[in-house]
């Protein structure tokens, strides 16, 4: 919800932003950040997180989970990209 919330904001930041130096510069602030949460969110799936309460792997991997997630880290990605 809260990177919904920021994505929403970061985008009309960058539409009433006019000058196209800062312009780029946000652009690739936001392709860093879009690539750094999706490289957090695809080590968390496959590594115990350091601080984990349980100390286990954020969700169990079954055939269901596998298809989801695959889902999911695409969508990041795309997100990335655009």
């Amino acid at each position: 919800m809260i990177s919904g919330i920021a994505q929403i904001a970061f985008g009309i930041i960058i539409a009433f932003v006019k000058n196209p130096k800062i312009n780029n510069i946000l652009y690739y602030t936001g392709t860093f950040g879009n690539a750094l949460a999706a490289f957090k969110f695809i080590f968390v799936r496959l590594f115990t997180p350091s601080f984990s309460p349980e100390g286990t792997q954020v969700d169990e991997l079954d055939y269901n989970g596998i298809i989801t997630l695959t889902i999911e880290i695409l969508m990041r990605f795309c997100l990335c990209l655009s």
